[in-house]
């Protein structure tokens, strides 16, 4: 099996209150649709990202249509070991 390991760009980390649960809820969401894993952990990255650079555990959570396009500019780096 694969290893994946996941390098995000850095970033401001203002307040992790709700990262976890946004990056679980993420990836989860996308592995159910069917998603690669690469995806999955970019999307989820991308939301606890977005969570954890403004103030307030839920504030800042992105929608379907933002994650898709946070997707595609991410410099989040997916390695397979």
């Amino acid at each position: 099996k694969n290893t994946l390991k996941m390098i995000p760009p850095k970033f401001k980390v203002y307040e992790t209150t709700g990262a976890g649960d946004s990056f679980a809820s993420t990836y989860l969401a996308y592995h159910i649709m069917g998603k690669d894993d690469k995806t999955c952990l970019i999307a989820a990255m991308e939301n606890a990202k977005s969570i954890i650079s403004h103030l307030g555990g839920k504030n800042n959570l992105l929608s379907r249509k933002e994650l898709d396009k946070n997707i595609k500019n991410s410099k989040t780096k997916v390695l397979k070991l």
